[in-house]
């Protein structure tokens, strides 16, 4: 199955945080289809992603994977490279929400790859995840795939939207 993605890397982002000072940082921006996935890493060191779904042209609805719950929207004007928008996010219970601006970088790439995606993942399937503790990529089998995620022995609930960067098929580059 062949399938190509844009990816925009390193993208200069802006958070706006009700109550705290603005922070600056980057993020990679990567188009599939009629989707986003947003990922960058917190000032916390956490890394963070964003699921968006593309509501009409421009218009995007966003879910935060993993980690602390969140909500969020983007906005661009057609084929314009600033997305704003608003978010909110769970801290416990703590709710934290401002505005976010990213300007999608010069650097771009069009990836094309016959290998498997998130959504090709089946039970029994060997794939590699992540392990932040060791650094490096772990061998798991897959037990079953639940609603947008998939589930190893020692890993529940891997979603979807972490694909290539928590979790991977072997293959994958």
């Amino acid at each position: 199955m062949k399938k190509t993605q844009t990816v925009y890397k390193n993208c200069p982002t802006r958070f706006y945080a009700f109550h705290m000072p603005p922070s600056v940082g980057g993020c990679e921006v990567r188009f599939e289809g009629r989707s986003l996935i947003v990922s960058y890493t917190d000032t916390g060191n956490e890394r963070c992603i964003w699921r968006c779904s593309e509501l009409t042209t421009g218009h995007y609805e966003c879910e935060k994977e993993g980690g602390r719950s969140g909500y969020a929207t983007l906005h661009r004007f057609r084929d314009g490279n600033v997305f704003e928008g608003y978010w909110k996010q769970h801290d416990g219970d703590t709710i934290n929400e401002g505005m976010w601006r990213i300007t999608l970088s010069d650097h771009k790439e069009e990836e094309e790859s016959n290998e498997k995606g998130a959504k090709d993942v089946e039970k029994g399937d060997t794939i590699l995840i992540y392990d932040g503790d060791r650094e490096d990529w772990v061998k798991c089998k897959v037990t079953g795939v639940v609603k947008k995620a998939v589930q190893t022995e020692d890993f529940k609930d891997l979603p979807f939207a972490a694909f290539g960067d928590l979790w991977k098929f072997p293959n994958a580059k």
